[in-house]
């Protein structure tokens, strides 16, 4: 999942800021593409943040258990 998101979010958000600078594109549309363009910068932050301690634990948890 990060990988794929690693790849597309960027090339996704290129377009929809291209989108959102281009003058020809109705203003409700231009602002629905800036803030996409914002949201995927954002996602592409939180895909890469390392887990919480409590989700880190439960799964040693589970492979000590095994």
């Amino acid at each position: 999942m990060r990988l794929g998101l690693t790849i597309l979010l960027p090339v996704a958000a290129g377009a929809w800021g291209l989108n959102a600078a281009d003058s020809g594109v109705p203003g409700l549309i231009r602002g629905l593409d800036g803030l996409a363009a914002v949201l995927a910068v954002v996602a592409l932050v939180l895909v890469w943040l390392p887990s919480n301690n409590r989700y880190a634990r439960e799964r040693k948890a589970l492979r000590a258990g095994r």
